[in-house]
């Protein structure tokens, strides 16, 4: 009854779980961004992107928090009938804004291998990734955007014939996951013949799997919702779904933003880290990798700068 719900909410939860991971992400990516465009004035398109998530992640952590008003996170019986449609609103752009945010995160660290490695092999498995997720994200954003005719039917309380919703979410995870562990993998691969101290390696691997972190997000997401009952009590089922939406989506923000912040925390803590020590090549059919160090100080464990030449080509850069 509407008296036994009266009191349920799960606002403080839905609160916190989409305000703290953005803050968190936002921290982490304001500085990469510092760091890329004051610090070593190398802007690029990876980090072109990784503003445009950001700005995206931001707008959807609002999509998340605003509906609170309208009765996200209380039973669907406790609220007034007319302010139904309201979160179901946000509810559909916050789909849609997911799918694109998730996109252009990993779009972003697709252009990162583009710029890092430029011998042919890598650049052409980079480009299928990158393929790989325009091609399933752009259906799914049509499918979710589609999915009722009329559109309206996608909030509304009205009669419209859709798409099973449950099954273009878990779709689209599945699609996600798939994506996160090929880019994962890709640069595991690359770095794990790397000729170069073995602790040095290990905070190296440490730092791209915690990418792990999304893929481990993005499953508990499925798992929350195949439970919510399709019609049922939305308001309620909701909550959870969209408290690991903002975590997924931040998670990779994270991610993405925290392994390339060396300058920032040289200039802030220039004791903590310093060049790295000796200079490490490592050979990968056409192109050479080379871990150089200009002080040879014996107390980093972070390579300063990592030059990839090719037959045709040479490329270095700042980390």
């Amino acid at each position: 009854s509407t008296s036994t719900y009266a009191g349920e909410t799960e606002e403080p939860q839905i609160l916190a779980g989409c305000i703290i991971p953005t803050v968190i992400a936002s921290v982490f990516v304001l500085a990469r961004l510092y760091s890329r465009a004051i610090l070593t004035r190398s802007w690029r398109a990876d980090d072109a992107w990784i503003l445009i998530s950001w700005v995206s992640s931001v707008t959807l952590t609002l999509l998340g928090c605003i509906p609170l008003k309208y009765g996200l996170g209380r039973h669907i019986s406790t609220e007034i009938p007319g302010d139904i449609n309201i979160p179901h609103k946000f509810g559909f752009a916050s789909r849609l804004l997911y799918q694109f945010t998730l996109c252009s995160t990993k779009f972003s660290l697709g252009a990162f291998y583009l710029r890092v490695f430029q011998d042919r092999t890598s650049r052409r498995i980079t480009y299928i990734l990158i393929g790989f997720i325009a091609i399933y994200s752009l259906p799914l954003e049509l499918l979710t955007a589609f999915q009722c005719r009329p559109i309206s039917g996608a909030w509304s309380i009205l009669p419209a014939n859709c798409i099973n919703l449950t099954a273009i979410l878990i779709t689209s995870a599945v699609c996600n996951i798939v994506a996160d562990a090929l880019l994962l993998s890709f640069i595991i691969f690359r770095i794990a013949p790397l000729k170069i101290e073995l602790r040095q390696k290990a905070i190296l691997l440490a730092l791209v799997s915690l990418s792990l972190l999304v893929i481990v997000a993005a499953i508990i997401r499925i798992v929350l919702l195949r439970q919510i009952p399709l019609g049922t009590d939305e308001t309620w089922y909701a909550a959870q779904p969209t408290i690991w939406s903002l975590v997924e989506v931040n998670t990779g923000l994270f991610c993405v933003s925290a392994p390339v912040l060396k300058p920032l925390i040289r200039k802030l803590m220039p004791g903590l880290l310093s060049p790295a020590y000796g200079t490490y090549t490592f050979h990968h059919h056409n192109s050479v990798v080379h871990i150089a160090d200009t002080n040879k100080s014996r107390h980093s464990y972070v390579p300063d700068t990592v030059e990839l030449e090719s037959q045709s080509s040479a490329q270095s850069f700042q980390q």
